[in-house]
């Protein structure tokens, strides 16, 4: 009977601890010890990225049909049964999850006609396509099918497709910092606006800008190249260097602190003799409630200084003191401030 041998079928320890990674990555903040423990549980066998890269698809699919009425019903079947499980050793959370994926991937099975015969598991070839994105205020570590990390932080997009040749990343919004795996076959290309940035085993930050784009390396080399020019020859990159793509023309300067870019990471923004526009710009990419400001002129003040962005308050009282503003204007939706000598 088809139930009966599903039932009796052996757990796979690499999906189990594959489950396990798959839950302790998606806590906030992930750690650098963490993130090079599971390249190391990674590269310690051939078929951990591959239970890795399944535990992924099934969470996709868990999103797609989470509401549904089939799954809404397996998941009080299941619970109940659990409730029941008396004499056992709890679980730990991060197995928990495993089994979580294991029970999404019954109830896909459930769902199917119960006699329909049982068929071979076959990797499918054609290439899979996932998007991740974020709200304001959100960041997100996504670990991608090779084990590389994609940090995206507040309202990006990234979408991702992996294919036996390559692996293809484009950023169509945001900003997003990503730490390539090492050793693996294909080329690592990200593309964002009118660039495209190929990078092997290095870590690099990539934000789209509404002018242009921006790149800064943290370690190793990337490769910048203008999909419109495919006779140009790409920029080579080496730590520290950050390239800046403005209404096409394209700037690349050393800069001592480069590790000030990815300061998103920890919900801080930096400004370095930055316009007030520009800064008031940066700080409301991070909230719903914008910042206006009443006249243009002020705008070309400079400003310079380090800010949590979910501090929203804090940034307005520093505008207030140093530069002489006040608040004319206060609703849900923005907040504006005005010369106080006006």
């Amino acid at each position: 009977m088809r139930e009966a041998s599903h039932q009796n079928r052996a757990v796979d320890p690499a999906a189990v601890e594959a489950a396990a990674w798959h839950d302790r990555l998606r806590e906030e903040p992930v750690s650098r010890a963490t993130r090079d423990a599971f390249q190391r549980w990674l590269a310690a066998r051939p078929e951990h990225a591959d239970r890795f890269q399944d535990i992924e698809v099934a969470h996709g699919l868990a999103r797609a049909v989470a509401e549904t009425p089939e799954m809404l019903g397996l998941r009080h079947e299941t619970l109940a049964r659990l409730s029941l499980r008396k004499g056992r050793q709890p679980w730990r959370p991060a197995v928990a999850a495993g089994v979580a994926v294991a029970v999404v991937g019954a109830g896909l099975w459930l769902m199917q006609p119960r006699t329909a015969p049982e068929a071979p598991v076959v990797r499918a070839p054609a290439p899979v396509t996932q998007v991740y994105q974020t709200a304001a205020g959100q960041r997100t570590t996504v670990v991608l099918p090779d084990g590389s990390i994609a940090e995206l932080d507040t309202r990006s997009r990234l979408r991702v497709t992996y294919t036996p040749d390559a692996r293809r990343l484009q950023l169509e919004a945001g900003q997003a910092l990503f730490e390539v795996a090492k050793g693996k076959p294909g080329p690592f290309i990200v593309t964002a606006g009118d660039r495209t940035i190929v990078a092997h085993g290095t870590r690099f930050d990539v934000r789209v800008a509404p002018r242009g784009v921006q790149v800064a390396l943290i370690e190793g080399k990337v490769a910048v190249s203008a999909e419109a020019a495919p006779d140009v020859p790409a920029v080579e990159m080496a730590p520290s260097d950050l390239l800046t793509v403005d209404a096409g023309k394209v700037r690349m300067r050393r800069v001592q602190n480069i590790e000030r870019f990815t300061s998103w990471r920890e919900g801080v923004v930096v400004f370095e003799n930055t316009t007030l526009g520009e800064a008031i710009a940066e700080i409301n990419r991070y909230t719903e409630q914008r910042i206006v400001l009443s006249d243009n002129d002020l705008a070309s003040q400079r400003l310079s200084g380090a800010f949590r962005v979910d501090q929203t308050r804090a940034f307005i009282e520093a505008l207030e003191l140093y530069f002489s503003m006040k608040v004319v204007e206060r609703t849900p939706q923005r907040i504006v401030l005005a010369s106080a000598a006006g």
